[in-house]
């Protein structure tokens, strides 16, 4: 009697303090400040430090509750961030100026991949290494994009009538090239443009070849975290802690030997087919080579520079894609970094 009596002491106990910590958990989670964040596409190698972050908890070690969607389209994310729909967001720098240029009130506050990322892919059999290439090719395009390829053939003094530009959804615009029904395609080399090198690889398809706009007088920053600027005027110290837990998880899995368990927990969190984990695995370590600008060397981590910042609105401008640039201050700020 004495033995049942103690055995049922015991599972009073495991019962109360089972009650006890999930009480404490939910009361802990419950205190953490919710912070929805947007990724700009779906995923993707530069996506791997937020869910990372997330995942590890360094966002909760700063105190926030952060959720990550998967987003449709630069221009898409940066629309949501301009309808205050989402808090923070990865967005493409150059649509951003593009934006803000209209009246979007969004700025920059982290400069994560600095170099011009952006390419024409073609299939390196078809030897097309530079703009004046293109004359007579088609090039599939998502609308987004549309002015990134114009960008590219303005600057070169490549008249774009005589490229034939195909809009096309970007759910079948890498099928499209797949198939041969386009010559080559744009997009940035850090996003899926690496299935084709994965493929190659496997002996899936012939070899790839990257165009790259930055070696082509297309200077422009490439993408890093955007908020509405009154997120930004509100939300100060949430800034603060979620570029501190992002630098610090983008610094760790940029290490080789994290490689792998970051595109596996990246790929668990997202439910994206296993069959893309090679694919962003190498999309991880292509975008390691377009971080930091020497510029920004002696700065913290995700220092963004006004020069840089400049040859953006100036690119723009002299494309005829914007007639007068916005101000510097509407652009970014590099106050959460100090």
């Amino acid at each position: 009697m004495r033995k049942f009596k103690t055995m049922r002491t015991v599972a009073a106990a495991c019962i109360v303090f089972a009650a006890a910590t999930m009480f404490a958990s939910l009361a802990y989670a419950q205190s953490l400040v919710p912070v929805k964040f947007r990724l700009d596409f779906r995923l993707s190698g530069p996506h791997l430090p937020y869910i990372w972050a997330l995942e590890k908890g360094y966002y909760a070690e700063e105190g926030l509750g952060v959720t990550i969607k998967e987003g449709a389209g630069a221009q898409q994310t940066i629309n949501l961030i301009a309808a205050k729909e989402d808090d923070l967001a990865s967005g493409d720098f150059l649509v951003l100026a593009n934006s803000v240029s209209k009246g979007a009130p969004v700025k920059a506050v982290f400069g994560y991949v600095q170099r011009n990322a952006w390419s024409v892919i073609s299939f390196a059999e078809a030897n097309l290494r530079e703009p004046r290439d293109l004359i007579g090719k088609t090039v599939a395009v998502i609308a987004d994009h549309r002015v990134f390829l114009e960008l590219l053939l303005r600057t070169n003094d490549v008249p774009s009538e005589k490229v034939t530009m195909r809009v096309v959804n970007i759910a079948v615009r890498n099928t499209v090239f797949a198939e041969r029904k386009v010559d080559a395609f744009i997009s940035q080399v850090l996003g899926s443009p690496m299935d084709f090198v994965a493929r190659a690889k496997e002996g899936k398809n012939p070899p790839v070849h990257f165009m790259l706009f930055g070696d082509f007088g297309v200077k422009t920053l490439s993408q890093g975290l955007i908020a509405h600027r009154n997120f930004i005027e509100q939300n100060p110290d949430v800034i603060r802690r979620f570029l501190r837990a992002t630098g610090r998880a983008i610094k760790e899995i940029a290490k080789p030997q994290n490689f792998d368990e970051a595109t596996d927990i990246a790929i668990r969190y997202t439910k994206a087919a296993v069959e893309r984990r090679e694919s962003v695995r190498l999309q991880w370590i292509e975008t390691l080579k377009f971080i930091n600008f020497k510029e920004t060397s002696d700065q913290p981590f995700g220092w963004m520079d006004a020069k840089d910042w400049n040859d953006t609105v100036d690119t723009l401008k002299k494309t005829g894609h914007i007639e007068n640039g916005p101000a510097l201050g509407d652009l970014y700020t590099n106050e959460f970094l100090r």
